[in-house]
């Protein structure tokens, strides 16, 4: 994964396909995934396919900020404290 203050290694565990097609992503260590996108700018991330090339998304995180807080407030709702720095 890299944005615009550098890269970071992550994993990525395939959760499996939704109902319309698309898949679902786990990206791990959350706090260098976090890191990179909340520094702003366009993120890349690289997924190996099973022919030995990649596959890469650019994102542009305008707006992640506000998404990651709105997700954390939600949490933290549900379970009655911050999950900051947990695994969850």
């Amino acid at each position: 994964m890299a944005g615009s203050q550098g890269a970071t290694h992550i994993f990525y565990n395939c959760r499996g396909a939704t109902k319309n097609g698309k898949y679902i992503y786990i990206l791990s260590p959350y706090d260098n995934v976090e890191q990179i996108v909340l520094a702003g700018g366009i993120v890349s991330m690289a997924f190996p396919l099973d022919s030995g090339r990649f596959y890469v998304n650019r994102f542009d995180t305008h707006g992640a900020k506000a998404a990651i807080d709105s997700v954390q407030r939600s949490v933290i709702k549900r379970k009655g404290k911050s999950t900051r720095g947990e695994s969850l």
